[in-house]
């Protein structure tokens, strides 16, 4: 597996290109991208917002008061089958539905819930991430959105999404597609409640 660190004190324009590069905008700084092969095979590239350990600069430069530390790591690796592949506690399965197959997502909600802490940290971790990675809201003395929502996309070449959709409804959740591409959005805090688990489920053909 490549590991694609990009963890650091960052600010401004460099912030918001490292989080294009991941795949994220400013509030789904998590995200799982697919990209499957037709034999089921794929590559994911995950990314998710931390507050890591002290970076090189804090180390390097002395009389500095450090105040916030944040960023976003993003990974990427192979895998043989979408089929049982997990995020944690949250995992995929797939099955042949006539001519069509369907995937399937299940997201356990909950506080015991373990997935949404792989892509974003809990509130108050994800503040002060958030007063780094999104210095305008700072500035403007609001909370920052960056890391508020996880993001899954799925993109099957050669395939087309003929159905799709989420067995939850809820402001912030929202499943959408377009030609080979099905895209989930989830409110993480919303996922850190006690609730039924959430099913996404896409039909390809």
């Amino acid at each position: 597996m490549n590991r694609t660190p990009v963890r650091c004190l960052l600010t401004g324009a460099l912030a918001a290109a490292l989080a294009f590069a991941a795949g994220c905008d400013e509030t789904d700084a998590g995200s799982v991208k697919i990209k499957l092969k037709p034999d089921g095979a794929g590559a994911v590239t995950a990314a998710c917002l931390t507050v890591p350990a002290a970076g090189p600069a804090e180390t390097a430069m002395p009389g500095v008061t450090w105040q916030a530390r944040g960023g976003v790591i993003a990974s990427t690796g192979e895998f043989a089958s979408l089929n049982g592949l997990k995020i944690a506690d949250a995992a995929f399965s797939t099955f042949k539905e006539g001519e069509a197959t369907v995937t399937v997502l299940r997201l356990p909600r909950g506080a015991a819930a373990q997935w949404p802490g792989v892509l974003s940290v809990p509130a108050a971790a994800r503040d002060q991430a958030g007063r780094i990675l999104d210095p305008d809201a700072a500035d403007q003395k609001r909370t920052s959105k960056i890391g508020t929502t996880g993001k899954f996309e799925i993109h099957w070449p050669g395939k087309r999404v003929v159905s799709h959709g989420a067995d939850a409804k809820k402001r912030g959740l929202s499943s959408d597609a377009e030609r080979d591409t099905a895209t989930l959005i989830v409110p993480l805090d919303w996922m850190r409640t006690d609730g039924e688990p959430v099913e996404w489920r896409v039909t390809w053909e």
